[in-house]
């Protein structure tokens, strides 16, 4: 079957003239599809990673969860090799080192990890769907309004950690296209139609606005000519190219710093700063004084994460560079009776004490690593092939990285520019953009029995 599939396609014409940057791995396609490959020998499985450059910051005014839950009907969405009655569960479970959707404030990310077999055949979807060709109906909105709902509730109201996140990115954002629930407002969500979906999905999900990632077991003679064949006869569809975040947005809800929650049993409270993104000035130093305020969050309060913490992913410090680097959190739960303005003190006096620290050498050279494996999880090594040999799904966190640190625009000038950064820059650094008065301070308070 996937041999008619693959001659269908190869008896259109195809437009498959490449331009490659200074990164041998990467294509670019005559048609605008991006393509980055990484081949590693001795892994066993291989990982595809299709990266639509739009996400929920492009969501318009009044449509908060428009990209969120189109994943949703894209991830389940019929096509060549998916016959009526596919599912999310069933891709899942047929692809067994992982397969999920994500959407992020600017990519939608949909990715399998299997055998080459099992990626042509998601290589063969992913075509439909970048051809405008995937099928969704009312009966699949109905579906995964009530699912995606269900992720919006959790990630906003049950898990601790999450909720903060939410909470801290609307009140430091008040007013831009960041400055709202990007996994959806329920309300919103609820008013979306069939019709505004497709026409957002053939808006979005276009050959031009994508970075297509191959990682792990490729062979270079079999799967590129393989992959250049299947995406690059796809026809750009005319119109405008890419769509842009709204420049304001109105707050529907006012959010307050603290709330009560069901899932708490002391008080959780987090400072919380605008983290540096990639187009500023000086984005290695902004980084570097991120991670070495997380460090020193760590050291501080480490020791006494309890295992009920860790389990709720409530770290002393998160700096997540890949799924959500707008935002830096300190973070700390409350015991022996502690209430919220304890909490204050205690998180105003680490950021003013880090402030006041001089960075020693040592410790930079370790921060400069920290920042290597974020964005090289497996270092080149023999060590690294071994452990994808046996444990394939760690190309879920590779492929995610590859791909993030090219849409971000950093290309090999970027560990030119870490290497020049000195402890005395992210010394100035940190005490210019990490200061109380440029976080906030949210938290969580147990709810009261009635």
């Amino acid at each position: 079957m996937r041999a008619c599939l693959i001659l269908g396609l190869l008896a259109s014409p195809l437009q498959v003239q490449l331009q490659v940057d200074q990164d041998p791995n990467f294509q670019r396609l005559e048609n605008g599809l991006e393509l980055l490959f990484d081949p590693i020998p001795a892994a066993e499985a291989m990982g595809l990673f299709c990266f639509v450059k739009t996400g929920y910051r492009q969501d318009p005014v009044g449509k908060s969860g428009l990209a969120h839950l189109l994943e949703h009907l894209l991830f389940t969405s019929k096509g060549q090799g998916r016959v009526s009655g596919w599912s999310q569960e069933r891709w899942k479970d047929e692809r067994k080192h992982g397969a999920a959707a994500k959407t992020s404030a600017d990519w939608t990310l949909y990715y399998s990890i299997g055998t080459r077999e099992e990626l042509s055949d998601d290589a063969l979807w992913l075509h439909d769907v970048l051809s405008g060709e995937a099928v969704f109906t009312a009966e699949d909105l109905d579906r995964e309004r009530v699912r995606s709902g269900k992720e919006v509730s959790a990630e906003t109201t049950f898990f601790p950690r999450s909720t903060l996140e939410w909470r801290a990115r609307v009140l430091l954002n008040r007013g831009t296209a960041m400055g709202r629930f990007g996994i959806g407002d329920l309300d919103e969500m609820g008013e979306l139609t069939l019709e505004e979906l497709k026409a957002r999905y053939l808006q979005t999900h276009r050959v031009d606005n994508v970075l297509l990632v191959l990682v792990g077991a490729v062979d270079k003679k079999k799967d590129l000519p393989f992959y250049r064949e299947v995406f690059g006869g796809i026809a750009v569809p005319k119109g405008a190219q890419a769509v842009k975040a709204p420049k304001f947005v109105k707050t529907a809800v006012a959010i307050q710093a603290f709330t009560e929650h069901p899932n708490v049993a002391a008080v959780f409270g987090s400072y919380v700063f605008k983290a540096a993104q990639p187009r500023e000035p000086g984005y290695a130093k902004g980084l570097l004084a991120g991670l070495w305020l997380v460090h020193e969050a760590q050291l501080a309060f480490g020791p006494e994460l309890t295992k009920k913490e860790g389990i709720s992913r409530f770290y002393p410090g998160i700096h997540d560079l890949l799924e959500n680097p707008d935002l830096l959190l300190l973070n700390r739960r409350g015991g022996g009776g502690q209430g919220r303005e304890d909490l204050r003190r205690v998180l105003e006096e680490l950021i003013g004490k880090t402030g006041k620290k001089t960075l020693d050498h040592e410790l930079l050279i370790v921060l400069k690593r920290k920042l290597r494996a974020v964005y090289d999880p497996l270092p080149r090594t023999t060590r690294r092939e071994e452990m994808l040999g046996r444990h394939p799904n760690l190309l879920m966190n590779l492929g995610l990285a590859r791909g993030v640190f090219r849409l971000s625009g950093l290309g090999g000038s970027f560990w030119e520019d870490v290497s020049r950064v000195t402890a005395k820059d992210v010394e100035e650094e940190l005490r210019r953009r990490f200061t109380k008065e440029k976080g906030v301070f949210v938290g969580l308070l147990p709810k009261k029995e009635k």
